[in-house]
């Protein structure tokens, strides 16, 4: 993929569009700390807040380090909330970083749609007939029009910088459960896996054995409140995957139809994350059996008011007599009300609930059963507690005043990114933030760069402005239009990738708003060359390994009138399946335009996204691999012993059909909780978190890096 990337320019006569169009009812359903007294926000009144609760300190300090990234890469912005020190900006361009949303999308959406108990128990003996009317129960109402109307039976399936298809999506939810614990059960016994489950289940070489007996979990693990009340079902392990279509993907409907589960197609693929209710007793999962989850205990999501919309008053009580749908405003909707309790489907003070424990049922002595407090899954508890959404609320306000974050979500994204990432931005803005929410990028009145149609930021330099008072401090860009037409959409449009506009502009964001931002770049124009494109390696201890980067150096750095000027850094994360040497390649666009002045110079860094690679003949264990270019059938792995610099370490050509990577592709540049095997014996070794920040000091002892420094208000641009 090639990305033609625009510089810009400020330009205090440009016209600054309605930044902020949306209607918030200011509560807190998606973060830890809640406010006390929910109050109806529009736009205006979001931005005097900002004003009136602005933090006017005399000087700032800078980093001249900004990180961020696409899809996977996105959890760079994770990254800089949890160390809030080592960055100025970040960006997360289409990624998934708020797990009470994940949480949701996941019970509500991807693993939802059945219908209730009592209707399965009166079609026993139609289970797997998808057609049965009186089985029709999906898909389950939307939050968002981003949301695609999917259940579990029905996933959303599209082609976008990746094959987003049933296999994918298994094995993203296995990959995202294996850095943060399971989200749906809590085993302590395992991160990952249902209790219940062995950890052989997780054995691909064993795929196909374990598809064709699975296993059956009975009591006590097997309660369900919904569906298995009484525990008189067994739950049963499952596996899925694509479904064969005729004519492969030159089948005009092959998207359409290689999300759905087909109950006639033989499955191989086992599901590591999630059991069902085995209703009919056949000892397997059919078409229209449930899957189950054990996450949080029961409660009545009635919001904050504690009542539900035909109990409310329209006055924040619960008296009756309301008007309208939602009488006292506190449903959850996105965009109108990103942070409404009802419905939001987290407990809220104030909503009763049941000390069942996780599995919602009495007397199962299940975890958090009668223990006086409300109790969810630790490893979910722990994920919004680290999330940006938990890290944001804990800023004092002279760190928020420092930092900018940047977000966006296409309305297309098959994972829904734009519905998840909307109430952070929100709760920015319910700080007392200054946040800019923008429809797409460019081609709108209300985009980044207002313009009559989608452009990228080249082909209009001279009129783009990212400064604070234009698009705010921080932005979320909801990019795609609702209204596009087929030849757009089958371009790219709003998904999870975007078209060629949205492409260019989503990395342009990040990048040049941090230079634009920056004080004291270097504008000098030059002509020394484009600069330099290179990898190398480092020692990680929190891998206990070598790993590779790439790297790209600005124009002239080596001439000899620039050997004492120093440079900010963007770490860009990159996506599941993209190499870092394709991230920093894009860089090169921004050089040409710093040599003409048009953009100031800066180092561009990118760590790769593969896992580690375990080898089969030696027990050993290589994170530092290339594909060797004369023999695809070969890769080149530093010695990961080596822990002196790159040029010193060996070089070893292992066979390619020896080497199995540790996790599902790619790790989301998180510390992990167990490999794709199951086993937790070396998680001390797979800190890929860890190596993310030693990377960054690695890197200012490599390269001539701008290292921090504190300016004066007035002199900043």
């Amino acid at each position: 993929m090639i990305l033609l990337l625009g510089a810009c320019s400020s330009d205090d006569t440009k016209p600054a569009g309605d930044v902020l169009d949306v209607t918030a009812e200011i509560s807190d359903g998606m973060a830890v700390d809640l406010v006390e007294s929910p109050e109806e926000v529009t736009a205006d009144v979001l931005l005097e807040t900002a004003a009136e609760t602005a933090v006017e300190p005399t000087e700032q300090m800078f980093t001249f380090k900004a990180i961020g990234g696409a899809s996977m890469g996105a959890n760079g912005l994770r990254i800089h909330a949890l160390n809030p020190e080592l960055f100025d900006v970040s960006a997360a361009l289409g990624g998934y970083l708020n797990p009470a949303y994940l949480h949701d999308m996941i019970t509500r959406q991807m693993f939802g749609g059945f219908c209730d108990l009592a209707t399965l128990e009166a079609n026993i003996d139609q289970l797997n007939d998808p057609d049965v009317p009186e089985l029709q129960c999906g898909p389950t109402p939307k939050i968002s029009p981003w949301e695609f109307d999917i259940d579990f039976n029905h996933f959303k399936s599209d082609l976008s910088g990746g094959s987003f298809h049933r296999t994918f999506i298994f094995s993203a939810w296995e990959s995202l459960f294996m850095a943060m614990g399971s989200l749906i059960y809590y085993n302590p016994d395992h991160p990952l896996l249902p209790p219940g489950v062995p950890v052989t289940w997780m054995d691909k070489n064993l795929a196909l054995d374990n598809c064709g007996a699975p296993v059956a979990v009975g009591q006590p693990h097997n309660y369900n409140a919904e569906y298995n009340p009484e525990g008189a079902y067994n739950l049963v392990t499952f596996c899925d995957g694509n479904p064969p279509i005729e004519g492969g993907k030159d089948n005009p409907d092959y998207w359409d139809l290689v999300g759905d589960y087909d109950p006639d197609f033989e499955h191989t693929i086992p599901v590591a994350v999630a059991l069902a209710v085995d209703i009919n007793g056949n000892g397997k999962r059919d078409y229209h059996e449930p899957v189950v989850f054990n996450s949080m205990e029961r409660f009545e999501d009635t919001g904050e008011d504690g009542c539900f919309d035909d109990e409310e008053d329209g006055e924040g009580g619960c008296a009756g007599g309301g008007n309208g749908d939602d009488p006292n405003g506190d449903n959850i909707a996105i965009p109108g009300n990103p942070l409404g309790t009802e419905g939001d489907g987290f407990r809220q003070e104030g909503e009763e609930y049941q000390d069942f424990g996780l599995d919602g049922v009495d007397g199962t002595g299940d975890f958090g059963e009668g223990d006086g407090e409300y109790s969810m899954n630790p490893n979910l508890e722990s994920a919004i507690a680290k999330s940006p959404s938990a890290m944001f609320r804990q800023y004092t306000p002279e760190q928020l005043h420092r930092l900018t974050f940047l977000m966006d979500g296409g309305v297309r994204d098959s994972l829904h990114a734009a519905t998840g990432t909307y109430p952070m931005a929100a709760i920015l803005a319910d700080l007392g933030e200054d946040v800019g929410f923008h429809d797409n990028y460019s081609g709108k009145p209300d985009a980044v760069h207002p313009t009559a149609k989608p452009i990228d930021f080249t082909t209009d330099a001279e009129k783009v402005d990212l400064s604070v008072d234009t698009i705010g401090k921080h932005y979320m860009v909801v990019y795609g239009s609702l209204d596009a037409s087929q030849e757009e959409i089958d371009k790219g449009d709003g998904k999870h990738v975007g078209d060629g506009f949205q492409v260019v502009n989503r990395l342009a964001g990040l990048i040049l708003t941090s230079l634009f931002r920056w004080p004291d770049m270097d504008w000098t124009p030059c002509t020394g060359g484009f600069g330099k494109l290179g990898s190398s390696s480092f020692y990680s201890p929190g891998l206990q390994n070598r790993y590779y980067y790439s790297y790209s150096l600005p124009p002239c750095y080596t001439s000899e009138e620039y050997l004492e000027t120093t440079y900010p850094v963007v770490i860009f994360l990159p996506g599941q399946g993209t190499g870092a040497d394709a991230s920093t390649g894009a860089a090169v666009i921004f050089n040409m335009l710093s040599m003409g002045g048009m953009i100031p110079k800066f180092i561009m860094l990118a760590p790769e996204g593969q896992c580690c690679y375990l080898r089969s003949s030696e027990n050993g264990r290589y994170c530092a691999c290339k594909k060797n270019p004369d023999d695809s059938s070969i890769y080149d792995c530093v010695d990961p012993d080596c822990t002196g610099d790159h040029e010193s370490c060996e070089i070893l050509p292992i066979p390619k059909s020896e080497l199995t990577e540790e996790c599902n592709g790619g790790h989301f540049f998180s510390n992990h909780k167990c490999n794709r095997f199951g086993s937790v014996d070396n998680i001390d070794q797979m800190k890929y978190e860890d190596m993310m920040l030693e990377m960054v000091e690695h890197f200012d002892g490599q390269f001539r890096v701008k290292q921090p420094q504190v300016y004066q208000i007035k002199d900043l641009p």
